[in-house]
């Protein structure tokens, strides 16, 4: 199971939060395609997520929603 679900856009950015996070002891996971994320959510089973809200395709509003 994964513990941090990273869902951010900016590729330069995630890739310094999922070192950050994995630092200290997290498995961490992203995702690269946007048109999906439930999909991925579901597959990757998180404890906890951390988005932007700003993404393409959907907002993370509407994300939350879903």
């Amino acid at each position: 199971m994964l513990d941090i679900l990273l869902i951010e856009d900016d590729s330069v950015l995630c890739k310094e939060l999922k070192m950050f996070l994995e630092k200290w002891g997290y498995n961490v996971g992203d995702i690269k395609e946007f048109e999906n994320i439930l999909q991925e959510f579901v597959n990757m089973n998180p404890k906890l997520i951390i988005m932007d809200i700003n993404l393409p395709f959907y907002d993370g509003f509407y994300w939350c929603k879903k």
